[in-house]
Formats: C-alpha cells, structure tokens, sequence
C-alpha cells in the first residue's frame, strides 16, 4: 500500500462515507499534532470532536518547526495556516524540553551519531543506564525486573 492511502484516501473516505457519524468525543488531545495537521486528517478529527474543531475541546501538541517530517515542505507558519482555517485557539510556544532531560537527549545524540544540540537550560535529570541482553527472551524479563524495582523505590503506574 502506498502513502497515499494514509494520506488521502483513507481519511477521504472515512469522512465522505459518513463513517464517524457515530463517533464522538468530548475532548481529543494529539501529540505530536504536525503529523496529522493536513486538510484530511483535520477534516477526520473535525468530525470526531464534539462540536468540531472550531468550538470543540481539544489540545493539539507538536514540534511544527523541527519535526514535521511528513508535511512535504511545508512551513511552520503553513500548517498553522492550515489549523486556524478551522479554529481560532490559544497557541503557546514551548521553549523548553520537559518530555526529555538533558541526560536522555545527550545519549539519544550520541546513540544516533547526531552532534550535541540539546539546549544547555534541559532539566538534568538522572544519568542514563543501559542494560544489554544477547538472548532471545531475555527482555520481558530484564522489563520485568525493571518495574519490580521502580516500584521498591516508590514509583507507581498511575492505573487504579
């Protein structure tokens, strides 16, 4: 199957043969939102949103500037363009990377060969560790030894 049914096709033919009828959100919140602003996935998320996107609930996040890989050249100020045809919203630019800490990014530089970019102001955060297996089978259990001890120290999942 080639892109183009992802990005055309599909999200065509969901709205036009009314397949979200019936599909309803009160809020919708997308993370990394600069793969999804097109004029056919927004027409998607306009129909699954509780009063559309122009009076509906909804939180779009995304780094329009330096990740938008899938939007052919598009520009920063383009893709707003594309959301503020549907919507006036509050926009609020994020300077700082609170999803990474300094640590993490540093070693996710040096793994991918990239030279050091991560800003100085990051949050520092524990260091990295790595833990290896060289046997099939053996990452459930190194995962399930890892939860077994963040949740000695204290650490919860957060689901009841």
């Amino acid at each position: 199957m080639d892109s183009g049914y992802f990005e055309k096709e599909l999200p065509r033919t969901l709205v036009d043969g009314n397949q979200l009828q019936d599909i309803s959100y009160d809020r919708i919140i997308v993370d990394e939102a600069q793969d999804l602003i097109t004029k056919e996935y927004l027409a998607v998320l306009d129909c699954v949103v509780k009063a559309g996107l122009d009076r509906g609930k909804w939180s779009f996040f995304g780094d329009f500037a330096s990740q938008a890989i899938y939007q052919r050249g598009l520009s920063e100020d383009q893709l707003i363009a594309l959301l503020d045809d549907y919507s006036t919203y509050a926009k609020a630019k994020l300077t700082i990377n609170c999803r990474n800490t300094k640590s993490i990014g540093m070693q996710t530089m040096l793994v991918a060969g990239h030279e050091s970019c991560f800003p100085e102001e990051a949050i520092e955060g524990e260091s990295v560790t790595y833990d290896l297996w060289h046997a099939e089978g053996k990452e459930g259990q190194k995962l399930i030894n890892l939860i077994s001890s963040l949740s000695k120290q204290g650490f919860t999942t957060g689901i009841s």
